[in-house]
């Protein structure tokens, strides 16, 4: 089949990880793969996928171009000259966009990669949501707890969603090199390294207000990028812990940067999954992460779960962690347990199935 995932962007996050673990997987089990963003901006995700031969499209580039009131002609254009079977959108304005644009003679599918949204919390957008899930023929959710939300606001989807959870190649991970530039950055010092997109769902806050909480020789780095970057610099500042934290950017090597921490946090308002947490995990690293639906089931058993938003109960867990060295290798060697559960080949095949099953229903 030709199948087109259709995606924001790829800049950095769990949707986008996952679109360049599966694809190549995808294309091995025969299938014609190709990726479609709104905006093009060019990334590291880009070019790791373009070297695993799958082509990577746009509609527009910028930040600006998820507004643009062209892409709906766009869209329907590169799906009508791409002779697609499948679209497989993510996030909320592919998800819209497509169910506008994709003709009916072409299969929309769509993965739910989050428990809650800022639509869900509208009555104004139920309606819309209600039309636009109409259009899709399966919904594939990351976990059972993204499952059950979305069960919940709109329960007429019920029939249409298939569980599927993420997936990585932990061999990747198992055995990286600790990244040296973090290493000369704070050299003798425990480190604290966490890998999550700059988004209002990342609770970057609490993870700093924890920091200050601890002594001077822990420190953070911060692996990733996005919109609420300039807040949390400012958060750093605020809770006096800038000159403790390193602000890594968008990182190509997340298994080098696991290796160079002491510990793994992953500190989150909601998850679908929690696709960094078996990230940490498969590199042997102890991972706390906050007791929340998505990540509460994907990080247990192998993590420590501290309460949401609770600065102290993290301070108080990392230090607990740091401090013993028999508690860091009983965790570790749960982690990289747990982390065999989600092979990258086995979402593949689940996504295999899916298709599968959608044409010929």
């Amino acid at each position: 089949m030709r199948i087109l995932h259709f995606i924001t962007s790829l800049r950095t996050g769990g949707a986008e990880r996952l679109i360049v673990n599966v694809l190549p997987h995808l294309r091995d089990l025969g299938h014609t793969v190709a990726v479609l963003t709104m905006d093009g901006s060019r990334t590291h995700f880009t070019d790791v996928l373009q070297q695993r031969g799958v082509p990577v499209e746009s509609l527009s580039c910028g930040a600006a171009a998820m507004h643009n009131p062209m892409l709906l002609m766009r869209l329907r254009r590169f799906i009508r000259n791409g002779g697609y079977d499948i679209v497989h959108t993510h996030n909320s304005p592919c998800q819209i966009l497509a169910a506008a644009a994709v003709p009916h003679g072409c299969s929309l599918i769509t993965t739910e990669h989050n428990t809650t949204n800022r639509r869900r919390s509208s009555s104004l957008w139920h309606p819309l949501d209600r039309m636009m899930y109409s259009r899709y023929k399966a919904i594939i959710a990351v976990s059972e707890a993204t499952a059950d939300s979305l069960r919940a606001y709109l329960p007429s989807t019920s029939d249409k969603i298939h569980i599927v959870p993420n997936g990585i190649d932990a061999a990747a991970f198992c055995g990286a090199d600790a990244a040296p530039d973090i290493l000369s950055h704070f050299p003798g010092k425990k480190i604290i390294a966490m890998v999550a997109a700059f988004r209002p769902q990342k609770d970057h806050a609490t993870m700093l207000k924890a920091l200050s909480m601890l002594p001077d020789d822990y420190t953070l780095v911060l692996a990733g990028d996005g919109d609420t970057l300039p807040a949390v610099r400012a958060e750093a500042a605020a809770c006096g812990v800038s000159e403790r934290v390193l602000f890594a950017g968008a990182r190509s090597d997340v298994g080098a940067v696991y290796a160079a921490a002491d510990v793994a946090v992953q500190s989150s308002h909601y998850e679908g999954f929690g696709l960094s947490a078996i990230e940490a995990m498969a590199s042997g690293t102890p991972l706390i992460a906050s007791d929340v639906d998505g990540l509460r089931d994907t990080a247990t058993p192998g993590g420590i779960l501290f309460p949401e938003g609770d600065a102290a109960a993290l301070a108080h867990t990392i230090r607990a962690v740091c401090s013993n060295p028999s508690l860091q290798h009983t965790l570790a060697e749960a982690g990289r347990r747990r982390a065999q559960d989600f092979d990258v080949t086995r979402t593949a095949q689940e996504y295999h199935n899916v298709y599968i099953n959608t044409t010929l229903s």
